[in-house]
């Protein structure tokens, strides 16, 4: 969870990406290993931070599409 005012962070994305790493930075600290991020903005948050988290973020949305597509394929 960010700590602040989730109100003002989705309108500055880059003090709501500042404050997702640091809950991100919590999270692995405390054994996490992935990090699902999704919902409205925060999947574009994932794609701007996978390069700096300490694991992986998984964006719901595009990584069931992936699966759905993986999927299909492989019924044809």
């Amino acid at each position: 969870m960010t700590t602040g005012d989730p109100h003002v962070l989705s309108k500055d994305y880059t003090q709501l990406d500042a404050a997702l790493l640091t809950a991100i930075q919590r999270a692995n600290a405390a054994g996490a290993e992935a990090i699902i991020l999704g919902g409205g903005p925060l999947a574009e948050a994932a794609e701007r931070l996978k390069s700096q988290a300490p694991c992986d973020l998984i964006a719901p949305v595009p990584e069931a599409a992936q699966n759905m597509s993986s999927l299909l394929r492989s019924e044809l």
